[in-house]
């Protein structure tokens, strides 16, 4: 049948009501007794690491005799051979709403032959470690737990189905703590050749809406399903890590130290997140939309599809993909890196001290403030930028190359003072001023003034500070001062 192992709550199962524990200690619910899995304490795949409980019992109430091994059944037995010495000790979850004394314990509820729901609580003291191994797939909800009771904990609850019976003796359901110090809740599918048929697992996670404070993380592993995580603002994560394969993944509004969120082949969406360290979404062959996300660091990867990003701010901020667009909006980073290859890259209202903008065969067109560096490289496409300068009193490095395409710039002309060095081939090189009779433009002084080749000085000598420089074969070049 379904084994259900608990790590937890040992001193609790001597006072489970006669009929839920079997001859050999795994739970039935009335159903009588059944074989126990042989696979259910298998290794969890790679990403597991669970943990044997310690051989340490807790201690039983006073109100009850001392128990003596000859009490308790075989699966709950004081010592375990098995267990490594280095693992944590035992310990007993502290829920302190009698409300939540059902999931203290593991709770298994077999509907049918081929569905069982299994339910815990965790205590906020240790991070939570949710995965699977051998399902066909599996999904993950995170949400605010509407029972109003809950003060204090994590509930999670898996939803076990397959589409033929006899799940009771081809699952495992544990629940213990691991050697990362993680309560370690794990689903497998231990019969052989069970891939040939489908089984699925739905996690419902509920965490307390009426809590406010902070929880030490959260960690996921799904195969083949999509994970949600959705306005829980209330609590402050110390880490988040959503992982699945061949689904999407959503977060918005949630806070955290560590955010990733990763997938295969699914679509990566955020809103309206704070992450004080990282802030990291990677993806493959889907886009990655990012919303109001604020982080010291953001990472953002895919290929073969496009990256936007709306509203975001941070120390660095690097987003990567290839034959995808990447879009910018109101971006706001100290370094910022955007990388792509045979799309375009476009940008608008975007500030960094230091900007580095990189594709091929695509245009790169928007406009930029910053402080130190803007290098904007492309090929065979074409170079439109509006430069503006955070802080004309500091010196800046601006460098634009593309081949067989125009290069057009357009510099401050109330700010910027600097040398320039533009070149083409084939075609003309211009600086000039845009405004009216050059009202409240600097003087252009050229010290190689060729039809193909510009360098010179604008502004005073004496004032130089900033350096502009651009190239391109078979296309003009037109600086212009604005």
């Amino acid at each position: 049948m379904t084994q259900i192992k608990d790590g937890l709550d040992a001193d609790k199962r001597q006072h489970i009501p006669a009929g839920y524990l079997d001859d050999r200690g795994f739970g039935n619910n009335g159903r009588g007794s059944s074989s126990s899995n042989s696979g259910g304490n298998n290794s969890h795949g790679a990403g597991a690491r669970a943990a044997q409980p310690s051989t340490t019992m807790p201690s039983v109430p006073t109100t009850e005799r001392e128990a003596i091994p000859g009490d308790l059944p075989p699966a709950y037995s004081f010592s375990d051979p098995n267990m490594r010495s280095d693992m944590p000790p035992q310990f007993t979850a502290t829920l302190t709403n009698s409300s939540l004394d059902t999931y203290r314990d593991l709770k298994l509820d077999q509907k049918r032959a081929s569905e069982l729901v299994a339910t815990k609580a965790f205590a906020f003291d240790r991070p939570v470690f949710i995965h699977t191994s051998n399902i066909s797939n599996s999904t993950l909800v995170i949400e605010p737990d509407t029972n109003l009771d809950n003060k204090d904990a994590i509930v999670i609850v898996a939803e076990v189905t397959s589409q033929i019976s006899g799940l009771d003796n081809k699952c495992s359901v544990t629940a213990t703590v691991n050697e990362l110090n993680e309560y370690d809740f794990f689903v497998c599918s231990t019969a052989s050749m069970w891939s040939l048929k489908t089984i699925s697992c739905r996690f419902l996670v509920r965490v307390p809406s009426t809590y406010t404070g902070s929880h030490p993380g959260i960690r996921v592993a799904l195969t083949n399903g999509r994970a949600d995580m959705s306005y829980i603002n209330n609590i402050s994560f110390g880490f988040i890590d959503l992982k699945t394969t061949c689904g999407d993944v959503s977060l918005i509004n949630v806070f955290g130290g560590s955010i990733r969120i990763s997938t295969t082949r699914g679509v990566l969406k955020a809103n309206n997140i704070v992450a004080a360290e990282l802030f990291e979404a990677l993806t493959t062959n889907s886009r990655i939309s990012l919303v109001d996300i604020r982080a010291q660091r953001v990472n953002t990867a895919t290929s073969n599809s496009a990256i936007t990003l709306t509203t975001v701010a941070g120390e660095a901020v690097h987003a990567e993909t290839s034959n995808g667009k990447i879009d910018c909006t109101n971006v706001s980073a100290v370094n910022l890196k955007l990388t792509t290859t045979n799309a375009s890259i476009e940008t608008n209202h975007v500030e960094a001290s230091n900007l580095y903008l990189n594709t091929r065969n695509a245009k790169v067109e928007g406009t930029w403030r910053i402080k130190n560096l803007l290098d904007v490289v492309t090929t065979n496409s074409k170079i439109v930028s509006t430069v503006l300068l955070q802080d004309p009193s500091a010196p800046v490095s601006i460098r634009l190359s593309t081949t067989n395409s125009k290069i057009q710039a357009y510099l401050p002309a109330e700010s910027f003072r600097g040398v320039f060095d533009i070149k083409t081939s084939n075609s003309k090189a211009t600086v000039q001023s845009q405004r009216v009779n050059n009202v409240g433009s600097p003087p252009i002084q050229f010290i190689i003034n060729d039809r193909s080749y510009k360098r010179g000085t604008i502004g005073s000598t004496d004032s130089v500070r900033h350096q502009f420089s651009a190239s391109t074969t078979n296309s003009a070049i037109e600086v212009r001062l604005v």
